[in-house]
């Protein structure tokens, strides 16, 4: 059953609502032929921040509206995870995006679970303009958490590393 076309203010409200519940048909808003329309979709994707949005939200990277591509990736970077291969299609995009972009693209980049990004985000940190700097060392912290809780069970979500070595006995 195809769903009616949503209008730029429902999807907003749809984001405002934050329920899973509205991935779908705000997917299904990416394609509208109507620039606000996607634009809306896309900024409810990411106030809603579930992966499955991902790879429908890399799809607007090759929009031919640039709005619609930076709303894109604002939304990418509010996501709770991105797959590597998303990642992968944002990393030409930390040199051409303008700057507030580029640190949105860093966000998003960090949120990948592809520790070979660590080496691209560095180069962030070489970038001329402050807030690009920032992104790149808030999501190099997003990386290096995950890789910690990856590679040592360590550091869950809200709780500290623990103080001894790993391997260490309790005693």
């Amino acid at each position: 059953r195809k769903m009616p076309p949503l209008a730029p203010g429902a999807a907003v409200a749809l984001g405002i609502l934050a329920n899973p519940v509205a991935v779908e048909p705000l997917v299904a808003a990416l394609e509208d032929k109507r620039e606000d329309v996607r634009i809306a979709a896309a900024g409810a994707l990411g106030r809603i921040a579930d992966p499955r949005a991902a790879e429908p939200l890399a799809r607007l990277l090759g929009d031919k509206s640039r709005p619609v591509r930076q709303a894109a990736i604002q939304s990418l970077a509010q996501l709770e995870s991105v797959p590597p291969q998303v990642a992968e299609s944002l990393l030409p995009l930390l040199g051409e995006e303008p700057e507030d972009s580029r640190m949105a693209v860093a966000l998003a980049i960090g949120r990948s679970d592809a520790a070979h990004m660590a080496s691209r985000l560095g180069d962030c940190l070489k970038d001329r303009d402050w807030k690009v700097r920032q992104g790149a060392t808030t999501a190099l912290g997003l990386a290096g958490a995950s890789l910690i809780r990856e590679s040592t069970g360590q550091g869950e979500p809200g709780r500290p590393l623990s103080k001894r070595p790993l391997g260490a006995r309790q005693g």
